[in-house]
C-alpha cells in the first residue's frame, strides 16, 4: 500500500498545548520528552482522494500544536472518489502538564501515561484510555469507550449518545453525565461528589467499595434501581425511587426515560487475601471483560458481581 509519512517535532512551553484533528483511521498519544511535541503523520494515499486529503501543522504564538487531516469536499469532486485517505498520526507529548483537545470523526483514539487536561470527541471511533491524571471531558456519538485506572482532580464530563462509555479501577471525584441509548459504567471509590447523569434509556452502573454511604435517586417513567450494598432506608412514589445507602452519604442522581441506575460493591484488593477470594477477584475482571466486549450489559454484568 503506498503511503506517505511525515515527521514533525515542536518546542513547546509548560503546559504543552496541543490540538489534534482526524477524519478517518487513528490517533496514538504516548508519552514523551519534557518541553517537545513530535508527530509521524502516515497516510495512506490508495484509501481515498489523496489530492483533497490534507495535513496541517501549525504552532501558534503562544506555543500550543495544532495537527490536523482535512478532507476538501467541493461539490465538483462529490461524485467520484469523495473520501479522505486514512490518516495515522503518532504523537508523543511532554507527560505532565499538558493540555490536549483531540477531536476525530471515524477514528479511534488511544490515549495514556499522561497528566494534564483532557477534551475528547469523537463521532464513530472507539477510544481507549490508561494511566491518565487531571481533568477529563469527554464527548462520543457513537463510539466506545473503554479506559483503566484514570485518576480525576475534577468532576468527569461525560456526553454520548449511542456509545457505551466503561472506566475501570479510577478514581472519579464527581461526574455529570448525558446519555441517550449508551450505558456508562465507572468503577471508582465515590469522592465529595455530585455524581449526575440524565438518560434516555442507557443504564447508569458504579462499582464502589463495599463500604460505601450514598444516596441512591432515580427519577425515572420505567427505570429501577439495584444494589447489593446496605439498604437503611428506602422510598418510592411515582415517577420516583430513592435509597439509603449505609446510612447515606454523597448523592448519586439519574433522570431517565427507562434506564436504570445499579450500584455494586466491589471486592476488595489485597496481597493479603485468601484463595478463594482472589478466585472471586478473577471473576470479577472477567465479567468486565465481557461487558467491554459487548456481551453483557451493565444492568445485567453489575447483577452478576452481586
Amino acid at each position: 500500500m503506498t503511503q506517505e509519512t511525515i515527521e514533525r517535532t515542536f518546542t513547546v512551553p509548560s503546559p504543552a498545548r496541543l490540538t489534534v484533528s482526524n477524519v478517518r483511521s487513528a490517533v496514538h498519544i504516548t508519552p514523551g520528552e519534557p518541553g517537545q511535541i513530535t508527530v509521524t503523520a502516515v497516510k495512506h494515499t490508495q484509501t481515498g482522494n489523496a489530492d483533497r486529503t490534507r495535513l496541517e501543522f501549525e504552532q501558534a504564538d503562544d506555543g500550543r500544536v495544532t495537527i490536523a487531516a482535512r478532507f476538501d469536499s467541493s461539490a465538483l469532486f462529490f461524485f467520484w472518489n469523495h473520501q479522505p485517505c486514512r490518516v495515522d498520526f503518532i504523537i508523543q507529548v511532554p507527560p505532565t502538564a499538558c493540555s490536549l483537545t483531540a477531536n476525530g470523526v471515524s477514528n479511534s483514539l488511544d490515549l495514556g501515561g499522561l497528566q494534564g487536561e483532557f477534551d475528547l470527541q469523537t463521532v464513530s471511533g472507539e477510544v481507549t484510555l490508561s494511566d491518565l491524571a487531571g481533568r477529563l471531558k469527554l464527548n462520543s456519538v457513537g463510539g466506545d469507550v473503554r479506559g483503566e485506572r484514570i485518576a480525576l482532580t475534577a468532576p468527569f464530563d461525560v456526553e454520548t449518545v449511542s456509545g457505551a462509555v466503561r472506566l475501570r479501577e479510577s478514581t472519579i471525584p464527581a461526574a455529570r453525565g448525558n446519555t441517550v441509548s449508551g450505558d456508562v459504567m465507572l468503577e471508582t471509590a465515590l469522592g465529595a461528589g455530585p455524581y449526575n447523569f440524565s438518560s434516555v434509556s442507557g443504564d447508569i452502573g458504579l462499582l464502589v467499595p463495599s463500604t460505601t454511604a450514598c444516596e441512591m435517586e432515580l427519577s425515572t417513567l420505567s427505570g429501577d434501581l439495584a444494589t447489593d450494598l446496605p439498604v437503611t432506608s428506602r422510598s418510592r412514589s411515582i415517577g420516583h425511587q430513592h435509597l439509603e445507602i449505609n446510612r447515606g452519604g454523597v448523592g448519586v442522581h439519574v433522570r431517565s426515560v427507562s434506564g436504570s441506575l445499579t450500584i455494586m460493591g466491589a471486592l476488595e484488593e489485597s496481597a493479603s487475601q485468601p484463595e478463594s477470594n482472589s478466585s472471586a477477584q478473577g471473576s470479577r475482571h472477567e465479567i468486565l471483560e465481557r461487558v467491554e466486549r459487548g456481551e453483557l450489559s451493565v444492568e445485567d454484568a453489575l447483577r452478576e458481581l452481586a
